[in-house]
């Protein structure tokens, strides 16, 4: 069976959470994960826990996490406007 959500209730914004996690692998910004495998082979948190905390590299700490892209350079380490 399939349940029906109320019209009244708005549908859910995408997961935005998913992009900065993709845009963090792979500028490698997260401690100890490098590749989407890293993250997947992590220990998910027990029941009631609905987050886990990652910790960022330091060489990544001054970088902007939304970046210029050029035609000829591609992304540059430059912050968007």
């Amino acid at each position: 069976m399939v349940e029906r959500v109320p019209e009244n209730i708005p549908p859910k914004p995408p997961f935005s959470a998913a992009y900065f996690l993709a845009l963090a692998i792979a500028d490698k910004a997260l401690l100890h994960i490098e590749s989407l495998e890293d993250l997947l082979e992590m220990e998910i948190p027990a029941a009631g826990q609905d987050e886990m905390e990652l910790m960022f590299e330091d060489s990544v700490l001054d970088l902007p996490i939304l970046r210029k892209c050029t035609k000829g350079k591609g992304t540059i380490e430059e912050q968007m406007p």
